[in-house]
């Protein structure tokens, strides 16, 4: 039994790092990384205070989005202040509201969010479902809002292809985020 157990997992190690082999560890900052299946094109807006990372493969458009300073420069210091539970709290609140706003515009506001926590960095996850306009079908788009430092990390996977190769691409992208922390 132990020799299968062992040979299982060797098995599930090798497959892994097979369908990873390629994939680029990115540093979107804060002690947050997330790998693509090669090196995503990146754009700051100053303007906007945003950096976008994107890659589109057969399968899949992936995209992390860093919204730096979403706490005002002002107030930031102010929340700081604020004992651990309160700033939890308008955490949370910032992080329903940027999920409501994702879903409102993808008009389904009655998705299902859940609660994610990745080290110590909280988010949500969320699924939308879009019109692919090459196809003209329903392709369904996987995102996690990720707070920290003052960052909002958006991460999204959108299917352009709903096959089985895409469902890989989705599953290694949205399960490589990972900390420091």
């Amino acid at each position: 039994m132990k020799h299968f157990l062992l040979i299982s997992i060797l098995w599930v190690t090798t497959y892994v790092a097979k369908a990873q082999s390629g994939w680029i560890k990115v540093d979107l900052g804060s002690g947050l990384f997330i790998s693509f299946p090669g090196n995503p094109e990146y754009k700051f807006s100053a303007d906007a205070k945003t950096g976008n990372y994107k890659q589109k493969t057969e399968n899949c458009f992936l995209l992390a989005i860093v919204q730096y300073n979403i706490i005002p420069s002002n107030t930031y210091s102010q929340f700081l202040g604020y004992p651990k539970r309160v700033q939890d709290s308008l955490i949370n609140i910032l992080l329903d509201n940027a999920a409501k706003g994702n879903l409102t515009m993808a008009g389904q506001l009655g998705n299902k969010v859940e609660k994610i926590q990745i080290g110590n960095f909280s988010g949500r996850q969320f699924r939308t479902n879009t019109i692919n306009p090459a196809t003209g079908q329903s392709t369904p788009d996987f995102i996690k809002i990720i707070y920290h430092s003052n960052k909002l990390f958006t991460i999204q996977c959108k299917y352009l292809e709903n096959n089985t190769e895409g469902k890989s691409e989705m599953s290694i992208f949205l399960n490589s985020i990972v900390t420091t922390d």
